[in-house]
C-alpha cells in the first residue's frame, strides 16, 4: 500500500477533501509534484490559487521534489475570482457536457 498526499479545498467556508493520490504517482507524473498538484487544484477549483500546508498558510515551495506521506495540502484561491469559484469538475452539468453520445439509441 502506497502512502498518499491529500488535497483539500474550501467550499462555502468548509474545508473538504477533493483528492487523495499516491506519492509514487505524483512523482511519476511530474518532477515538480507540488506544481502538478497546484495544476490539479486549478482544474478542480476553476480559478488560480496556491498550495499550502495549512488552511490559511503561505504557498509552498513548488520546486520541492519530496512529498511527505499523509501530508494534507490546501488549495487556496486567489483574488476576486476565489470568492465565487467555478468548480468546473464538480458541477452537476459536467458529466452531461462531456458525456459521449450513446450509439444504441
Amino acid at each position: 500500500m502506497s502512502a498518499n498526499v491529500n488535497l483539500q479545498m474550501q467550499f462555502d467556508g468548509t474545508s473538504r477533501a477533493v483528492l487523495s493520490i499516491p506519492i509514487s504517482d505524483c512523482q511519476r507524473f511530474s518532477t515538480r509534484p507540488l506544481s502538478w498538484l497546484r495544476y490539479l487544484g486549478y482544474t478542480i477549483y476553476g480559478s488560480e490559487g496556491n498550495i499550502s500546508t495549512s488552511r490559511d498558510g503561505q504557498a509552498v515551495d513548488y520546486n520541492q521534489a519530496n512529498l511527505a506521506a499523509g501530508t494534507v495540502y490546501h488549495y487556496i484561491g486567489q483574488g476576486e475570482s476565489s470568492r465565487r469559484p467555478n468548480y468546473p469538475l464538480l458541477t452537476p452539468n459536467y458529466r452531461r457536457a462531456f458525456a459521449r453520445p450513446r450509439l444504441d439509441g
